[in-house]
């Protein structure tokens, strides 16, 4: 039994079936946030801006309305992270990332660089932005131009409208022993479900309900 932070490639998943079969199951879903240096006017970008970013055909700020921005400086984590191959995935539709793309080793590394640079931009784990402290700003990411922009909160992860959302799945082999298979039952049961959204992932079978006081609708 392993866990998957992001969809397997074909060839992936042709190797581990011919290896001893495989099967993957969704438990949870988490976003992937987009940041900036705080210096930085951007507020918002979609995700077609971002994948010209780093197929390295949008290269300085002016394209994106920050005209004394300069050159961008996009920054993804190292490729032994799951979250690089999950924006070669979710972003380039599996093309190669511009030479011009820096893959630090952590994602830690990636947002300590755009801390100190006005002009850089790195697409990170959620996690990393939600401590207190933050020395970086979140962007709020519209599915593509011209389209609402929707901010990076709770509510809209759990929700899972948030344009940017990456799956996390556990994967078995195609006969998995029982202990494996009544884990899975029940991570992917109500009280499982409703574990994984208490600590701030998206359940990914079971529905969600946001229920709102009488000040808060107003």
């Amino acid at each position: 039994m392993s866990l998957l932070l992001r969809e397997l490639t074909d060839p992936e998943v042709e190797a581990a079936i011919r290896r001893d079969g495989m099967q993957a199951f969704p438990v949870a879903w988490d976003a992937v946030a987009v940041i900036v240096n705080p210096a930085s006017p951007i507020e918002q970008i979609s995700r077609t801006e971002l994948a010209a970013i780093y197929r390295g055909e949008t290269k300085e700020w002016a394209s994106l309305g920050w005209r004394q921005g300069g050159e961008i400086i996009a920054l993804t984590a190292g490729p032994r992270l799951g979250i690089y191959a999950y924006l070669e995935q979710a972003l380039l539709g599996g093309d190669s990332y511009a030479p011009s793309i820096y893959a630090p080793a952590t994602e830690e590394e990636a947002v300590e660089v755009v801390a100190t640079r006005r002009n850089a931009l790195a697409c990170v784990s959620r996690p990393l932005v939600e401590r207190a402290g933050s020395p970086v700003k979140t962007l709020q990411v519209s599915p593509a131009p011209g389209l609402a922009s929707i901010p990076l909160t709770r509510e809209t992860l759990v929700m899972r409208r948030y344009p940017l959302m990456k799956p996390i799945s556990i994967a078995t082999s195609a006969n998995p022993v029982s202990t494996v298979s009544n884990f899975i039952n029940f991570v992917s049961g109500i009280d499982g479900q409703r574990i994984i959204a208490r600590h701030g992932y998206a359940p990914a079978t079971v529905l969600v309900q946001i229920i709102r006081t009488a000040e808060e609708a107003e």
